[in-house]
């Protein structure tokens, strides 16, 4: 028996989505499996039926249809007795539409993203996360990376986000850190200077500093991909301050590693606590700068201690 559609899928694909809709609604259909290793969706008796060499793409007899949306859209209108999508002009129908399109518009683009970077990111970002990636394990080591680890990093480099990583998790984790400092500062300061301010007071200090760190996250990213050069701190750390330094000291390290966006937000954090807190922001500044140039001493510490023993 002939089947009533032909539909063209490859695994990994977004064909899945109206292989479920066939199934649901009971039809007849061949699918037919497209090796994309082979590029067999580039060949132009494919292309004839889709010509932007995409999968998935559906065939009802003399019509072809593609794009996943479209064709789970049509689907679910040719076959209305499964009651799969709600009644055309109704406000459902229109949340319908609306998420089957941010599912393929939306979500579907991000996936393609994270699992082929190579399509979408060009090769000078790709140069450049790599030469931070080496530029990295010898400003902590202090010695030339070894051959098989370089061609390890390069292999990588072709399937990796870093060059956008850093800017974009900065805006992922932005409200995370925020609730952690606020509460962190809140007890902090209510337990040692006994003080009275909410939760929701402090939280509102840290908030507004956060909009510097996302400043700097807008900025920096732009620069350092224009640059096609990327540093631990970005471009605004100390490190660019004093050239003359010898790149392989702690000096060196420790003011590379320090951000000048994060001076200014720790500052800030001060006024807004000296402020709620009636006390001077001078000395919460002083205090609060010394244990940020601690943390990033201990990091910077690990990390050349780290590096170091994976290099020998």
């Amino acid at each position: 028996m002939t089947a009533m559609y032909e539909l063209f899928w490859a695994p990994g694909t977004a064909a899945m989505a109206p292989q479920t809709v066939l199934e649901e609604i009971g039809a007849e259909y061949r699918p037919i499996l497209l090796d994309l290793a082979a590029r067999q969706h580039e060949q132009a008796d494919y292309r004839k039926l889709n010509p932007n060499g995409r999968v998935p793409t559906l065939v009802d007899g003399d019509f072809v249809i593609f794009e996943t949306a479209a064709i789970c859209q049509y689907l679910c209108d040719k076959h209305p007795e499964t009651k799969l999508a709600p009644a055309p002009g109704s406000h459902a129908r229109g949340r319908f539409y609306q998420w089957l399109t941010y599912m393929t518009n939306t979500v579907q683009v991000g996936f393609l993203d994270w699992f082929h970077p190579d399509w979408t990111f060009a090769e000078p970002q790709s140069q450049a996360a790599l030469k931070t990636q080496v530029d990295t394990i010898e400003w902590a080591t202090g010695k030339a990376i070894p051959d098989d680890a370089y061609a390890q990093l390069e292999a990588n480099s072709r399937n990796s986000v870093a060059p956008y990583f850093s800017g974009v998790g900065a805006f992922v984790f932005m409200p995370i850190v925020t609730l952690f400092f606020a509460a962190l500062f809140w007890g902090l300061f209510n337990a040692l200077l006994g003080g009275t301010a909410t939760f929701k007071q402090v939280l509102g200090v840290v908030a507004h500093s956060t909009v510097i760190m996302a400043l700097g996250a807008a900025i920096s990213v732009p620069i350092q991909l224009m640059q096609t050069t990327f540093s631990l701190a970005g471009p605004f750390n100390l490190g660019a301050l004093v050239p003359m330094l010898d790149p392989d000291s702690f000096v060196k390290k420790l003011l590379s590693a320090t951000s000048a966006i994060t001076i200014w937000q720790t500052i800030v954090v001060a006024i807004g606590l000296g402020v709620l807190y009636k006390r001077k922001s001078t000395g919460i500044a002083i205090g609060l700068l010394v244990a940020y140039g601690a943390l990033v001493a201990i990091g910077v510490s690990l990390f050349s201690a780290l590096m170091s023993r994976m290099g020998s």
